[in-house]
């Protein structure tokens, strides 16, 4: 690709996708609509309640949820294909009692892996322990905490993900850091004398102030492009 065809997505590094279908719609903010009566308001519905906890969850942590519960899912159907050769049939989270769950857990944990095929990373690996967590609250299930060096009804679990984090990083997965390559300043010139930067046409300038909040700013990701404002840097 030559560089008339400069493409700045480059410029945010490559990040490790942890889910790949859209983001789930954002639900919009409980509003007051009752009057109060005296000191208090009125009596609020659980689907008020339930509007307010959605709308403050972060939607990365969303995200990660809905990506760690759909592997395990996932998981447990192939594992429980097999349950009429090894008579273990793996039950929903919600009919387990912490023994039954920590055993699995350690199963899925050294069992998991992508859609290709290949082992998780570390960091991935954890995260997806961390969404695990986040769906049995999701679920209401609040007395089980798999991450916890309290509960030690979850140990086995906890030594097994340790080993198994262990083990990846000494295959060398997960410690090369990923991050983008610098524009060499005679690149930039490049930009500008192709017109890809510039202030004469409408895309040339969006081109050149996306570039410069990166280059001077520091900024990656869309959402800290739409989230800079001048006070922010006052």
């Amino acid at each position: 690709m030559s560089i008339g065809d400069f493409d700045f997505g480059f410029l945010f590094g490559e990040q490790e996708v942890f889910n790949t279908e859209p983001p789930p719609e954002t639900p919009e903010p409980p509003t007051e609509t009752d009057e109060p009566q005296g000191m208090f308001a009125r009596p609020i519905t659980d689907k008020k309640i339930k509007l307010l906890t959605e709308y403050q969850e972060c939607k990365n942590n969303k995200a990660n949820t809905r990506w760690a519960f759909g592997v395990w899912r996932k998981w447990r159907e192939e594992r429980n294909k097999l349950s009429s050769n090894t008579g273990e049939f793996i039950l929903e989270f919600s009919a387990m009692d912490a023994t039954c769950m920590d055993y699995w857990l350690q199963r899925f944990v050294v069992e998991v892996c992508n859609q290709k095929g290949n082992e998780y990373t570390p960091k991935s690996l954890y995260y997806l322990m961390c969404g695990l967590l986040r769906h049995l609250r999701d679920i209401e299930i609040f007395g089980m905490n798999l991450l916890d060096h309290n509960d030690d009804r979850f140990a086995r679990t906890r030594k097994v993900l340790d080993a198994r984090i262990k083990s990846l990083v000494a295959q060398g997965m997960g410690t090369t850091v990923r991050q983008a390559d610098p524009i060499l300043p005679e690149q930039e010139d490049i930009l500008w004398e192709k017109g890809v930067l510039g202030q004469n046409f409408v895309i040339s300038l969006k081109n050149t102030v996306f570039f410069y909040a990166c280059k001077v700013f520091g900024l990656r990701g869309c959402d800290e492009h739409r989230q800079l404002t001048v006070q922010n840097w006052v």
